[in-house]
């Protein structure tokens, strides 16, 4: 995802605690790293960038958002907004909104049978306590709160 400017690209892969900043001018190093929790999960975790450039929101594996200064890479804030992993944050490109989606598929073992003891396929049935959330939060930005339920 780059910057509103263009100068400066920040990437994160799956599964990785770090996400980097470049500078696409001089992309010999990284500027600095951020870093987030991916959990044990295999999944994407979204981040994006404030319209006004100034803060990156990722999700995180444990149930929480980060916020960071894109000036230097310093977290700013942490806050829990799920019980599962939030796989997505997104700003509102032109209100003080927060978007986050949270869900991870957990399968139950299946059952085994005493001749067939090393079987490891999945199960097919549906998990044993599924979350899969949507949210919209009201920021407050000025301090660097996040986030704080909107009124519906």
């Amino acid at each position: 995802m780059f910057s509103p400017d263009g100068n400066y690209l920040f990437t994160g892969a799956r599964q990785d605690e770090h996400m980097f900043c470049w500078d696409i001018r001089y992309t010999y190093e990284s500027l600095y790293t951020m870093r987030r929790d991916t959990g044990r999960t295999n999944q994407r975790i979204q981040f994006d960038i404030e319209p006004c450039g100034k803060h990156l929101i990722t999700g995180n594996g444990d149930g929480s958002v980060r916020m960071f200064n894109l000036q230097d890479g310093s977290q700013v804030d942490q806050q829990p907004v799920a019980a599962d992993t939030v796989n997505g944050a997104a700003f509102h490109p032109s209100l003080d909104l927060l978007a986050t989606a949270s869900g991870h598929r957990r399968y139950v073992e299946p059952e085994r049978d005493a001749a067939d003891t090393d079987r490891r396929e999945e199960a097919t049935r549906p998990p044993a306590r599924p979350e899969n959330s949507l949210m919209v939060w009201r920021l407050q930005l000025q301090h660097l709160q996040l986030p704080v339920p909107r009124d519906v």
